[in-house]
């Protein structure tokens, strides 16, 4: 899915900045158009270098399975199990 209009990328390194597009790889990358162009993108960049992608008040946050299940245990509002299943 290519996510495009007013785009922030949120890196891992406390930076943030804007692109005309990006898309998510499968691989966990993100490949990131910074002219307006429907060709190759201008940077790829890699799955730890990357936090959060955001438009519009919507996010996608880089993550594992791994780290969602941590997330779960440490809350008392969600059940650990319940979640797992859903992994």
């Amino acid at each position: 899915m290519k996510i495009t209009g007013s785009v922030k990328i949120h890196k891992s390194d406390g930076v943030t900045r804007e692109a005309l597009g990006v898309k998510v790889m499968d691989n966990g990358s993100l490949a990131v158009w910074d002219k307006k162009t429907s060709g190759e993108p201008d940077i790829l960049v890699s799955e730890d270098k990357w936090e959060r992608v955001e438009r519009d008040g919507h996010s996608w946050r880089q993550t594992s399975s791994q780290a969602i299940l941590e997330e779960a245990r440490e809350r008392d509002d969600v059940d650990a199990d319940d979640v797992a299943k859903f992994l």
